[in-house]
C-alpha cells in the first residue's frame, strides 16, 4: 500500500511487455492488486489505476509500429487460427520438463500431461482430508503468496491465446516459461507440505 511499492509494479508491468502479449498478465495482475489493495476507496482504485495505466504505454507503442502499420492487423501476424486447448496443454507440457526429460519411454506422460495432473489431483483428494484442503487454500490466499501464485494461471491463459509462430511451439524453448518457475515451485511445496507430507 505504499506509494514505492506502487510505482515498482507499474515498473515491472511496463518491463513485462518486454515479453509483448504475454506481459500484459502482470498488468492486470497489477489491476487485481489495486482492486484488492484498495477496495474500500474507490478514488484511491481510480488515482492508482490511472497510474497504472502509464505501464501500457510501451505495448501501445509495439501495437502500433509493429503490428498496425506492418501488418495492418491488431494482432500483428497472419498465422493459423488458435487452439487454445491444445495450447494450454502444450505449456503443461513444457513445464513437466522442468522436472521430467524428453525421454521416448516417457513421451505418453510428457505429452498427456492431463493425465498426469488428473492422477495427481485424485491421489491428494484420497490422502488429504477436508481440513487439510481448508489449510491449502487458507495458505494459498495469504498476501504473500496469492500474487505469486495466481500470475500462474493468468499468465497461462495468455499463453494459450498467444502460441502461434514455430519458436513457441519449439519444445525446447523456455522463452515465455522461465518467469514461471517459481509460482509453480511456490505452489509445489505448499501443496506438499499442506496435503502431501502432513505430519
Amino acid at each position: 500500500k505504499s506509494w514505492r511499492a506502487l510505482w515498482a509494479m507499474i515498473l515491472s508491468a511496463a518491463l513485462a511487455m518486454l515479453q509483448r502479449w504475454l506481459g500484459a498478465s502482470l498488468v492486470v495482475m497489477g489491476g487485481l492488486v489495486i482492486l484488492v489493495a484498495r477496495w474500500k476507496d474507490w478514488r484511491s482504485i481510480l488515482r492508482d489505476g490511472a497510474l497504472l495505466a502509464f505501464s501500457l504505454l510501451p505495448v501501445g507503442s509495439w501495437i502500433y509500429f509493429h503490428n498496425i502499420r506492418q501488418y495492418h492487423t491488431f494482432w500483428g501476424n497472419d498465422s493459423p487460427p488458435l487452439s487454445p486447448w491444445a495450447n494450454f496443454e502444450f505449456s503443461l507440457t513444457k513445464m513437466m520438463h522442468w522436472f521430467l526429460p524428453y525421454h521416448p519411454r516417457l513421451e505418453f506422460l510428457l505429452f498427456n500431461p492431463f493425465i498426469v495432473v488428473g492422477v495427481l489431483l485424485v491421489l491428494c483428494l484420497l490422502i488429504a482430508r477436508r481440513q487439510e484442503w481448508a489449510s491449502w487454500w487458507q495458505t494459498l490466499r495469504e498476501p504473500s503468496v496469492f500474487p505469486v501464485v495466481f500470475f500462474l494461471p493468468l499468465s497461462l491463459v495468455g499463453l494459450s491465446y498467444t502460441i502461434v509462430t514455430g519458436d513457441h511451439l519449439d519444445p525446447y524453448s523456455d522463452r515465455y516459461y522461465v518467469g514461471f518457475l517459481a509460482s509453480v515451485i511456490v505452489f509445489l511445496f505448499i501443496t506438499l507440505d499442506t496435503l502431501v507430507l502432513v505430519r
